[in-house]
């Protein structure tokens, strides 16, 4: 989640240099990145809930449940908010948001799938052993990989809406 932050912030720059005469495009990139800022921090939230699990304590299992449902609130609201962008008339706008659409479905699948079971690992009544806090590292650790590739398809389309090109 962080690492969205920190693309964000860095392509948020160049688009406000080359398009600062088109307000439209600076909104509509604004918007997103908006979202994005929001996305990563209640992932914070879940992964400083986590943490203490992480680190071979029992943790609070309560706090995670509150958590993981104010990731899925915050993903809902975000998915009706882009039904509601406005998307100008740019070269690569389109592109943008619908790879912004699949990145918010793939934390949505995140969810239901790995943070799923990382919720029903947690929930066991018994603290953790090592390895029920490897898998649970190895969960992380595969989802990581998957949002890596969504994050640079996302970085790629927001270039692209900068530099005011098709794919």
């Amino acid at each position: 989640m962080t690492r969205v932050l920190t693309c964000a912030v860095g392509l948020l720059c160049a688009l406000l240099a080359s398009c600062a005469q088109d307000e439209a495009s600076t909104q509509f990139n604004e918007k997103i990145m908006e979202g994005s800022r929001r996305l990563v921090e209640v992932g914070s939230g879940f992964g400083s809930a986590l943490r203490p699990f992480l680190e071979g304590g029992r943790g609070n299992a309560a706090t995670l449940r509150l958590a993981h449902a104010t990731m899925a609130a915050e993903l809902k609201l975000l998915e009706l908010e882009m039904r509601d962008f406005e998307v100008p008339e740019r070269p690569g706008a389109r592109e943008y948001l619908e790879e912004y659409g699949r990145f918010l479905g793939l934390q949505q699948e995140f969810l239901s799938g790995p943070y799923g079971e990382i919720m029903q690992i947690v929930d066991g009544p018994e603290p953790p052993s090592t390895e029920t806090v490897a898998r649970v590292g190895v969960i992380i650790d595969q989802a990581a990989s998957r949002e890596e590739v969504h994050l640079e398809a996302l970085r790629k389309a927001q270039a692209r809406f900068v530099a005011g090109d098709t794919p």
